[in-house]
């Protein structure tokens, strides 16, 4: 089975992921990430009213993501 690294980036503050998780192919990877973005999206946004989120899949042979997924998020209060 293959390993697929998740990489995290929040607001431009990257964290690697140096293990890597074991998974079926690429589509059950993606929405592994597109389910943590909505958990991280969760449990951050009340700390700002701004924020990005990106998390970059790579596998265990290279440095190039095979897939990017974004969230942005915006509060505005109307006036």
């Amino acid at each position: 089975m293959p390993r697929f690294f998740f990489d995290t980036i929040d607001t431009g503050r990257a964290a690697e992921d140096h293990d890597g998780t074991e998974l079926a192919s690429l589509e059950v990877a993606k929405r592994e990430a597109l389910a943590t973005l909505g958990e991280i999206a969760h449990d951050e946004l009340p700390n700002g009213d701004a924020r990005e989120f990106v998390i970059e899949i790579r596998d265990g042979h290279g440095r190039k993501p095979l897939l990017r997924a974004t969230l942005s998020l915006r509060v505005e209060l109307s006036p």
